[in-house]
């Protein structure tokens, strides 16, 4: 399970740090989130290091179905738009799926069976982009 991802892709820095294996990343429109995204699917096709190998991207142009998740190992899902391309029956896998790590963009909540403390919000400061997770009261690093 991956602890942290962090590239640069053009003039855009990326450090997330990760505390489980989902974690459920909400914002408002035009925060970052589908930037990130994008960025991440063009530096995993242009990777030489193979540092970003076993990393998936899910949006509304590359779908995410049922049968793409399936028999999946050790890799890393990003999944962008989670509200427009998932339903009940992906949700309940992937809270299922003990072989993966997720990594999903969302606007509205899906029952992923996680604490509070696995939400996060994309923070961007000068074209550096993190997660900060909340601090829920009694769910602090559960």
């Amino acid at each position: 399970m991956r602890s942290n991802l962090t590239f640069t892709y053009r003039n855009w820095t990326f450090n997330f740090s990760f505390k489980g294996r989902i974690t459920v990343v909400d914002g408002d429109t035009s925060t970052g989130k589908s930037l990130f995204c994008d960025s991440l699917a063009r530096a995993v096709n242009n990777d030489p290091s193979g540092n970003l190998k076993k990393i998936s991207v899910y949006n509304s142009l590359y779908k995410c179905d049922l049968a793409a998740l399936q028999g999946r190992s050790n890799e890393f899902i990003v999944i962008d738009n989670a509200d427009i391309i998932l339903n009940d029956d992906i949700a309940e896998y992937i809270a299922e799926d003990l072989n993966n790590q997720y990594l999903i963009f969302a606007r509205q909540p899906w029952d992923f069976r996680i604490t509070p403390d696995n939400f996060a919000a994309l923070i961007n400061s000068n074209n550096e982009f993190s997660i900060e997770y909340f601090k829920v009261p009694g769910w602090e690093d559960v």
